[in-house]
């Protein structure tokens, strides 16, 4: 293991390797809010989301944007439960979703009851 544990790295490196990723995405976030129209209404990809999305402020910043995508894309351990919370929001947010995922979960804890009698 290196000097900070994870990946080996410096305190300098890490903070270097945020600040290209920050760069990155503000391209993208900037190239999303200039040219909408390049990527379908119908996308619900998270970055497409996060640059639709408001807050009770109206619409989220761009610096809101990037630390969100940041959380996600570097988050460590907290990627899952950040993943996982995003993956329950969408499917709450669809009805139909909702429905398929509950019927689903139904039928496969029916299928472990068989199983396991």
């Amino acid at each position: 293991m290196g000097e900070f544990g994870d990946i080996g790295l410096p305190h300098e490196a890490k903070v270097g390797l945020v600040d290209d990723c920050c760069k990155v995405l503000d391209k993208f976030i900037d190239q999303q809010k200039t040219f909408p129209h390049v990527t379908s209404e119908n996308q619900n990809d998270i970055f497409s989301l996060l640059v639709a999305a408001e807050d009770y402020e109206g619409p989220l910043s761009d610096a809101k944007i990037r630390a969100e995508l940041l959380v996600v894309l570097l988050g460590g351990s907290d990627t899952t439960t950040s993943t996982l919370s995003w993956i329950i929001a969408w499917i709450l947010a669809d009805m139909r979703t909702t429905s398929r995922s509950a019927t689903t979960l139904f039928l496969f804890s029916q299928r472990i009851n068989v199983i396991g009698k």
